[in-house]
């Protein structure tokens, strides 16, 4: 008899429990769904600080730096920008070397560069570094696909043919804005949980906007001259498409 009362007190305590609206199921799986992205970023954060190390991704010259006034030296300057996911970039190399990465994302856990903010439609980076004179070429572009379908997925072209340009000593070589662009599939879900359809990129002179910002922010630089050379290839057109799992 004593476990029948249990029972019973167990049975008037749920019956009791006010059961949940639609509306609270729909804000409690929102929550869920919520966790989950938060927990992905954190892990997209780990992973992202890893692969920097991995890549030895270049980061720009400092504000303060000054000329290099010896040797035959000279300097790129392109701007490197995505519409989604947590990373971009764009590799080169001289002709006889291997390809290094210039990305849209400060190298770290932390970093969050973003050298556009005035533009909704992009983020990235002002990379301006110094190389030895002499044939380089770009060679290649990746899009770390992230959001609550994609987990840290870096996406590009298999291979693409190189687009040259030349460094000349004691001049800055511009070479364009390289703008990594995505389609994402039609639905009525937040951006983040958007699934993205495909990625390509499109390089374009933004020598304007992009000079401009050189000189403001290298006022060390104010009497070297900066040689525009924008140059691209049909087959850099191509757009990748994502397999979703």
């Amino acid at each position: 008899m004593p476990h029948a009362g249990r029972a019973e007190d167990q049975t008037s305590v749920m019956a009791l429990r006010p059961r949940r609206t639609r509306e609270e199921s729909d804000v409690y799986q929102g929550l869920l769904g919520l966790c989950t992205w938060c927990r992905l970023t954190f892990l997209l954060g780990v992973c992202t600080l890893i692969g920097a190390c991995a890549l030895e991704r270049l980061e720009p010259l400092a504000a303060k730096t000054q000329p290099n006034a010896a040797g035959d030296a000279g300097y790129l300057l392109v701007s490197i920008t995505r519409e989604a996911g947590s990373n971009a970039w764009v590799e080169y190399r001289p002709l006889s070397g291997e390809s290094r990465p210039l990305n849209a994302r400060g190298v770290g856990f932390f970093a969050s560069s973003d050298d556009f903010k005035d533009d909704e439609t992009r983020s990235g980076r002002l990379m301006f570094i110094e190389l030895e004179s002499g044939h380089y070429e770009l060679t290649n572009w990746r899009l770390v696909a992230h959001s609550a379908i994609h987990n840290d997925r870096a996406i590009g072209p298999a291979a693409l043919p190189g687009i040259p340009f030349f460094i000349h000593p004691g001049e800055v070589t511009y070479v364009g804005n390289a703008h990594v662009d995505v389609v994402r599939q039609a639905s009525g879900l937040p951006v983040e949980f958007q699934a993205l359809v495909n990625a390509g990129i499109t390089i374009s002179d933004r020598s304007t906007r992009d000079v401009a910002m050189f000189r403001e922010r290298y006022v060390e630089f104010a009497n070297v001259p900066v040689r525009v050379n924008v140059k691209t290839d049909p087959e850099w057109d191509l757009r990748v498409q994502l397999a979703h799992e």
